[in-house]
């Protein structure tokens, strides 16, 4: 959560099994999970090229 690869949700009402707390990955993290850094990081540096530093 710290860096942003995850968001995280509370259950505002108690159930039957106390409160909830929900992880997802966010568009950052998940881009992560499906490509990995280095695509990512790939991807970055040939925008920055095409359009400028």
């Amino acid at each position: 959560m710290d860096v942003g690869l995850v968001e995280n949700r509370k259950r505002k009402e108690r159930g039957a099994d106390g409160l909830y707390s929900y992880y997802r990955a966010t568009s950052l993290g998940g881009g992560i999970l499906e490509r990995g850094v280095r695509e990512l990081m790939r991807e970055e540096w040939e925008l920055l090229d095409a359009y400028g530093r």
